[in-house]
């Protein structure tokens, strides 16, 4: 019987990189397509070993354990242990869960002869059985699916909201300068541009306004600009609606600027659609922040070159 091990190694390495795959999207974490190769190929040195006597070793349960740590920690990397052991325990619940369907199908084409026989004469001839390969040639595409529609989500996930950033903003003939901290809990979005929000605070910039506009800013129930004001400002009002504490429906006051720029310690960079809402109210009891951005604005999708 000939047995075409190169074919069966590329079905383990597909299967292991496609596991691999499978638990970076149920933990909602982005990982780089490489590492998932990396990450297979070293699970499919367990089959290399059946053949070499030097590595019989790794087929040894604790082998195993050892591969599928190596596995994890060359996709995931370590950034501390309660992450290690979630990424390894997930990829072992979906390799059980993988190989118990791969195995309930073998179940239970057992009614068909015919099917059966199929089945086994593929694996006989050496390339692998052909129900894994079904397993990877549906499976690819559907994490390939669910990734791309969950991508910005798991880069919102994986921001630090806890980063102070410095927000450069562009409106009219106004331009301020402000901290900004990235806050999870500001969800706010234009329902119909879909336009994230930030919320900035100009009690402490005021004068760089004019006395009217910060008098309407004030008057959370005045959505009616002021007629000095019309002409420069009406066109980039926004009605954003919101909730808060004590009241179900609200409506915020936005703007859309001229230029968005944030700034962290690496990189700076222009959201690339964003509106401002204007409140004279402090945001921070001790002045750490002027500026609530919304994670949007930090995601890789909301990102703009720098003129």
């Amino acid at each position: 019987m000939v047995v075409y091990l190169d074919i069966i190694w590329l079905l383990n390495f597909l299967v292991d990189s496609m596991l691999l795959a499978l638990t970076a999207l149920f933990l909602k974490r982005s990982v780089k397509l490489w590492r998932f190769f990396i990450g297979g190929f070293i699970g499919s040195i367990i089959l290399i070993s059946y053949f070499m006597e030097e590595l019989s070793f790794l087929l040894h349960p604790v082998g195993k354990i050892v591969v599928s740590i190596f596995m994890v920690l060359a996709t995931f990397g370590y950034k501390r242990w309660k992450y290690f052991v979630q990424s390894l325990g997930m990829f072992y619940f979906l390799s059980f869960l993988a190989g118990g369907m791969i195995i309930g199908s073998h179940y239970f084409i057992q009614w068909d002869k015919s099917l059966l026989h199929a089945v086994s004469k593929g694996s006989v001839q050496g390339f692998g059985d052909p129900i894994s390969w079904v397993f990877v040639l549906l499976g690819f595409p559907v994490i390939w699916y669910f990734s791309q529609s969950q991508r910005e989500q798991i880069q919102i996930i994986n921001i630090q909201y806890d980063q102070l950033v410095t927000v450069k903003i562009n409106i009219i003939d106004i331009s301020i300068t402000v901290k900004g901290l990235v806050d999870s809990g500001n969800q706010l979005v234009d329902p119909l541009s879909k336009s994230p929000v930030m919320i900035v605070s100009i009690q402490n910039i005021q004068e760089q306004f004019h006395p009217l506009f910060v008098e309407w800013c004030k008057d959370e129930e005045q959505f009616n600009l002021p007629e000095q004001l019309e002409d420069q400002w009406l066109e980039r009002v926004r009605l954003i609606p919101a909730k808060s504490i004590g009241k179900e429906h609200q409506m915020l006051k936005a703007f859309k600027p001229d230029l968005i720029e944030i700034m962290t310690n690496d990189q700076s960079y222009v959201v690339r659609k964003g509106l401002v809402s204007f409140t004279t109210r402090a945001l921070s009891a001790d002045d750490v922040f002027d500026c609530i951005v919304q994670p949007k604005m930090v995601s890789d999708n909301a990102k703009g070159k720098v003129s």
